[in-house]
């Protein structure tokens, strides 16, 4: 198994701020203007995307919840979906 793993040193401006390379930053999705966080987990820090991270967090929370609500297919969700948008419905009517 290969390793794709690169590095690129960046310097430290004296206010802290650092230039990200372009090829970091297609690499993160993320362009002028846009955001990074950093994580920091067992002593590592890790620059992410902070959209696709937050992604990432939540679907990581969510893992078999589906399956507990007995949703085992997609026709499962499509009839759950109906069956709150009736609910949603008749609240609304009384």
């Amino acid at each position: 198994m290969t390793n794709n793993v690169s590095t690129v040193p960046v310097q430290i401006e004296a206010n802290r701020n650092i230039v990200i390379p372009e090829d970091i930053c297609n690499v993160l999705g993320v362009s002028e203007g846009g955001k990074v966080m950093f994580v920091v987990e067992n002593g590592v820090v890790r620059m992410v995307n902070p959209a696709i991270y937050g992604m990432e967090m939540m679907q990581k929370a969510m893992e078999g919840e589906a399956e507990k609500a007995g949703l085992f297919s997609e026709e499962d969700v499509v009839k759950l979906c109906k069956q709150v948008r009736s609910e949603m419905y008749y609240e609304n009517i009384d």
